[in-house]
């Protein structure tokens, strides 16, 4: 079943938000409790809606960045690289990023 939210200021409602973008499922995450009761029960009663909502959410795991552990790891270790550089230069510690 996919997973509806409401934004908030608790962390579990901030990570569900933040997984459900990554996925490419901005529209589960409702910004009232009215607009979340709405989503919940028309996944619930449009089953043609629930089954598309289905399809894209394995969509958006299977092509979205947040479960491609080959292009995490790689940037990963470029971040590292990036470290070990600063810190084999005797620079202090700063923020780094791969662009």
């Amino acid at each position: 079943m996919p997973v509806v939210t409401k934004i908030g200021k608790q962390f579990a409602a901030r990570v569900a938000a933040s997984l459900l973008h990554n996925v490419g499922m901005q529209e589960l995450v409702a910004s009232s409790p009215q607009k979340y009761q709405a989503l919940a029960l028309k996944l619930a009663r449009d089953q043609k809606y629930l089954a598309d909502v289905k399809a894209r959410v394995k969509q958006g795991i299977a092509e979205g960045p947040l479960y491609d552990t080959q292009k995490f790891t790689r940037n990963f270790e470029a971040l590292m690289e990036k470290t070990l550089e600063r810190v084999n230069a005797g620079l202090k510690p700063e923020h780094i990023s791969l662009t």
